[in-house]
């Protein structure tokens, strides 16, 4: 039995670049997590992303 997701953040570091973020798999209660990240062309992005798990 393997450690699950409790919780999961991304937070955008910074000036904003208008980047988005959304979990995509996994996530809470699951044991991993896939996020996809979107930017406005030409921007790059900057986040700060935390999993918690038990």
């Amino acid at each position: 039995a393997g450690r699950r997701v409790r919780a999961v953040r991304a937070r955008e570091i910074g000036v904003s670049q208008f980047a988005t973020v959304r979990l995509v798999g996994g996530g809470v209660g699951s044991t991993f997590v896939t996020l996809q990240f979107r930017n406005s062309a030409r921007r790059g992005y900057h986040f700060n992303v935390q999993i918690w798990g038990r």
